[in-house]
């Protein structure tokens, strides 16, 4: 069974040129390390993605276009979300395995760190630099 993958753009599938609407029209999106091979592995394992952006919404066809002709598919595109934070908020199964697990990876080095190996939903905690692995790719 698969899972449901919330996944930011700018940062972790292409590289992140700075806040604003402008570069999205003046900069070559780069597709980031690993991030095809991830998402073959995704839809391989039946997982259900999701990608989000604060990419304005008026930009979505600009955006869906630019990400098929990279290669990318997704189930959802979420646009127009405000820089800064965010915060997954879901329950946990009755008998006490996590709901949610969240990574951050850092800016720009794409899906490197991030495996087809699973401790989702094994009730433990991961530090920063633990979290390597987030899904398994079947």
């Amino acid at each position: 069974m698969g899972v449901v993958i919330f996944c930011d753009i700018d940062g972790v599938l292409f590289k992140h040129h700075g806040e604003g609407a402008s570069h999205q029209w003046t900069v070559e999106p780069t597709l980031l390390p690993n991030v095809i091979k991830l998402f073959d592995a995704w839809e391989k394992a039946g997982h259900y993605i999701i990608l989000t952006t604060s990419r304005k919404d008026s930009h979505r066809e600009f955006l869906e276009a630019m990400l098929l002709d990279m290669g990318l598919f997704w189930d959802q595109l979420i646009t127009g979300l405000p820089h800064g934070r965010r915060v997954l908020l879901n329950d946990m199964k009755a008998d006490g395995t996590p709901g949610a697990h969240a990574v951050n990876l850092p800016r720009n080095e794409g899906l490197i760190n991030v495996s087809c190996r699973s401790s989702l939903g094994r009730g433990r905690s991961e530090s920063p630099t633990e979290q390597s692995a987030f899904t398994d790719c079947g």
